[in-house]
């Protein structure tokens, strides 16, 4: 659940991270608040399923394995699944996608890759003008199948990280099946092989960066008493090359009870500094300066976002109002301030968003720094120059009504990428030089589309949730949508850790749904970055109720339309998405016919005892504390499911490898469910991690699987 990059493609499952034999009703849908007759006056003290959060044993496997068989058969066997799969599989593996640029290092543009016969894939680089071609050459660095095979691992790279300026030693991240813990080995790119005497860290939950070509900044797992009750490490030690890993010195030591303790370098033209980052909570931080093994703690809030550095300015965002020196900076402000004296703090105001807008990164490149921000969950990417009075900010020249970012540049690099992409606009690459930034940039790759979008239209609608906040989400569909309730309707948003849900493409789900008649929204629910981080902040712990007012808001708005109705209308979302749709399951299933419960959490009483749930104390609360429990009790969906209430025909989709949020989730509460009598679908991958896959076969086949389920549930 720590915060990653989204798939860019519009895909059905988030990997990221993807009948009711009744009819639904439609009268009397109209309060959308949690009815107390709806919720558990109390915890059942009593789980009878607790032998399923024990991952690997073999009681746990063989439910899982029976299953796996049943829910395989049910929907493998629908004559629409090859169809969908083979639709999936053609726009997936498709020869002619356009290679993602991963980084631009010097002259070379660098790519991970994936296809039929690369399904764990390949790490390759190919030269700028080359890659502009129709069909560029492409060096191979890494074969991830060819490592597999001669090491007989189920590997699944993870990331590369390679000291700049020179970019010849990185650092390879691989995991085993796919989850959070990796093994972290020395690659030569000149060589093009793993340094045989090279850095080589042990599987663990590992933070590792360079600070220079012979040292390491290591947060790994040293042994009894270095994890966090999160299982993240909490001791940072400088490892230097020649050396063994359990000679490397200690830097920094936080607390068994933080979150996590992690090394973070920078290396820039104007000189390198390092600095430590102690996770108090997931929104909390220490940060610390280090100079000449001297810790220094830079005073700025706790719950600052560090956004870097640039020409000696150290760059926060605020999440809270701060007052300092009888000034008072509002939360979502973007800070600069002077490295010379980080005692004194003498901060200026970057960048103030208005109400309707919100920063979501900071970025730069040799030259140049750049700022992408939403306004009405838009993107747009902003120059800044530091002038005498202050910053200057000046839009790029990219297309509006869509999602824009930056795919790739670097501290050491003048060239840049960026990219636009909207619901029904495959993605387009622009190449950019940081000496003439506002200048008209270059296309340098245009995504082919995957589906007849001449017959859609998106629209930009909002809801009014309980409070009156108002919700905005996007309806994509074909032109001219009857509107009699009739219209098969999926539904997702994420509404958390200030993840924002912005417009993105898919041609899986264009030609699969959208092609078939059926509609498509996303919802900007609360608990998302999108509007500054009191979007997110209004919702948290105790206000965690709000999240899923404003999902229902958003489904009473489309019924209310006459979109679509309770009969056709489905919900999926995956991690923190899956507690979503997971707790609208329990609190209002008169709403929905269809649950795509994917790599949830749903026992929200015991999810700081599983996987990394610690970690995420900060967005739920502890339910150790007595007030909180009260509170998680209203929603939780293990503890809320009832065997007298009608529910949907839920899928649950989840993975055994999955070290974050684990399988015992999905699998308790598919398991209660069968208990008490309810009709549900449950599916585990044995590989996949966070993902719920480990390779493209893996991936096409689970996305095969949800389309078929949402067809039967919402077109039979």
């Amino acid at each position: 659940m720590r915060k990653s990059v989204k798939n860019p493609q519009f895909i059905l499952a988030q990997v990221i991270a993807l009948v009711l034999t009744v009819s639904c009703s439609t009268a009397q849908i109209t309060d959308h608040k949690i009815a107390p007759s709806r919720l558990l006056a109390q915890e059942t003290t009593e789980d009878s399923f607790l032998w399923l959060e024990s991952t690997s044993s073999p009681q746990a496997l063989d439910w899982v394995k029976s299953e796996n068989s049943r829910s395989l058969h049910q929907l493998t066997s629908d004559n629409r699944f090859e169809s969908v799969k083979k639709n999936i599989e053609n726009i997936i593996l498709a020869p002619d996608r356009i290679p993602t640029p991963s980084a631009i290092m010097g002259n070379w543009v660098y790519n991970f890759w994936q296809d039929k016969d690369h399904v764990r894939g390949l790490w390759r680089r190919t030269s700028l003008e080359n890659y502009k071609t129709d069909s560029p050459y492409w060096e191979t660095l890494l074969d991830i199948d060819k490592l597999a095979l001669a090491e007989n691992e189920n590997w699944v790279y993870k990331s590369s990280d390679c000291l700049a300026p020179k970019n010849t030693n990185c650092l390879i991240s691989l995991s085993r099946g796919g989850g959070d813990a990796v093994v972290i080995r020395e690659f030569n790119l000149v060589k093009k092989a793993f340094v045989s005497d090279g850095f080589n860290i042990p599987e663990a939950k590992t933070d590792a960066a360079w600070l220079d070509e012979n040292t390491l900044l290591v947060g790994t797992n040293w042994g009894e008493g270095s994890l966090t009750t999160s299982s993240y490490p909490r001791i940072v030690k400088k490892w230097h090359r020649g050396t063994e890993l359990k000679e490397a010195k200690t830097v920094f030591e936080g607390s068994v009870n933080d979150i996590s303790a992690s090394p973070s370098p920078i290396h820039c033209p104007e000189g390198n500094e390092t600095f430590i980052m102690e996770g108090l909570t997931f929104f909390t931080n220490k940060l610390y300066w280090i100079q000449n093994d001297k810790v220094e703690l830079v005073p700025i809030p706790e719950d600052a976002i560090f956004q870097g550095l640039f020409k000696k300015q150290l760059l926060i965002s605020l999440r809270t109002d701060w007052s300092l020196n009888g000034k008072l900076f509002s939360a979502g402000t973007l800070l600069s301030i002077p490295m010379k004296n980080l005692k004194q703090l003498e901060p200026e105001v970057l960048l103030a968003p208005d109400s309707h807008s919100s920063i979501q990164y900071v970025t730069r490149t040799a030259n140049q720094l750049f700022i992408h921000v939403l306004e009405n969950v838009n993107g747009k990417i902003f120059q800044a120059q530091k002038i005498n009075s202050g910053w200057k900010l000046s839009a790029l020249p990219l297309p509006a009504a869509g999602a824009v970012d930056f795919v790739t540049g670097g501290s050491f690099e003048h060239l840049f990428i960026t990219s636009y992409v909207g619901f029904l606009t495959p993605a387009s690459y622009f190449l950019h030089s940081d000496l003439e930034p506002l200048k008209k940039p270059e296309i340098i790759k245009q995504a082919k589309t995957r589906f007849n979008s001449d017959e859609m239209i998106v629209e930009q609608f909002e809801s009014t949730s309980l409070d009156g906040t108002k919700i905005p989400y996007y309806l994509v569909h074909k032109k001219n949508l009857p509107l009699n309730g009739s219209n098969p309707t999926i539904m997702t948003a994420y509404g958390g850790f200030e993840v924002s849900e912005t417009p993105y493409y898919s041609g899986t789900v264009g030609k699969v749904w959208l092609e078939a008649g059926g509609a498509y929204v996303l919802a900007n629910i609360r608990g998302g970055g999108e509007f500054g981080p009191k979007w997110h902040n209004t919702v948290i712990k105790e206000n965690r109720h709000k999240v899923f007012e404003d999902f229902a808001s958003v489904a009473q708005s489309l019924i209310a339309k006459k979109i679509t109705s309770p009969r056709r209308l489905g919900i999926k979302g995956g991690s923190n998405g899956g507690l979503l749709v997971g707790a609208s399951l329990v609190l209002y299933p008169e709403l929905f016919n269809a649950v795509s419960c994917e790599v949830p959490l749903l026992d929200m009483i015991r999810f700081p005892l599983l996987g990394a749930g610690t970690s995420w104390e900060g967005e739920y609360g502890d339910p150790a504390d007595p007030i909180m429990k009260q509170v998680i009790l209203q929603y939780s969906p293990y503890q809320n499911v009832k065997k007298d209430q009608k529910y949907p025909k839920v899928f649950f989709s989840t993975a055994t490898t999955h070290d974050r949020v684990t399988p015992a989730h999905a699998r308790k509460m598919a398991a209660k469910m069968e208990a008490q009598g309810h009709d549900i679908l449950f599916y585990e991958n044995t590989n996949g991690g966070h993902g719920a896959a480990a390779n493209l076969q893996e991936l096409i086949r689970d996305q095969a699987l949800i389309m078929t389920y949402f067809f039967q549930q919402l077109f039979d």
